[in-house]
């Protein structure tokens, strides 16, 4: 009884392909046309152990569905957290606002500032930019914006909402170093 338990067992840890594999094998020899299985002599195997053929099948499905709702989940929350960072952009501050649209008239995704800057520091709260972690010096800290952002502010001219002088622009540039 132990050893049929064992290998009952051990059905729980194959690899996703493996069972995806068993699941399209046992539904071929299940729900084949005769034709098909004659030409592959499958024919009287099939007849013979169709009970044992369905019941493998089934439990392959349950534990290849099993195994893939974790990366379904995952997918889900990564689009919902990529939801939430672009309505983030619809409520940016003025400053927040200036600094992206620096970035993207500069082409610029990453940036270095001073690790103490506010409005960087507010940015990554929010998951729009990406602070790296343990390089750079106080002054020059690398910030980049996420790639879900960047795409979005290149693409979609609606996006900032403050539209901004190229004037304006160059004073934000000249103090950029000195927000904190």
């Amino acid at each position: 009884m132990s050893e049929t338990f064992d290998k009952f067992l051990k059905l729980l840890h194959l690899e996703p392909r493996t069972l995806f594999g068993i699941v399209l094998l046992g539904s071929i020899l299940l729900f084949g046309t005769e034709e098909f299985l004659t030409t592959f002599g499958l024919e009287l195997f099939r007849n013979d152990y169709k009970g044992w053929i369905g019941i493998i099948t089934l439990i392959s499905a349950i534990f290849f569905l099993i195994q893939l709702l974790p990366w379904i989940q995952n997918i889900y929350h990564q689009y919902k957290y990529e939801q939430k960072v672009i309505e983030y952009l619809s409520s940016l501050s003025r400053e927040e606002s200036l600094l992206l649209l620096y970035c993207k008239r500069k082409k610029q995704q990453s940036l270095s500032l001073p690790v103490t800057h506010g409005t960087a520091k507010s940015l990554v709260s929010k998951g729009i930019m990406e602070q790296a972690g343990g390089n750079g010096s106080m002054m020059e800290w690398p910030y980049t914006v996420s790639n879900i952002v960047w795409k979005k502010i290149l693409t979609d001219e609606t996006v900032l909402p403050h539209i901004v002088p190229d004037d304006e622009l160059k004073r934000y540039e000249q103090v950029i170093y000195n927000i904190y």
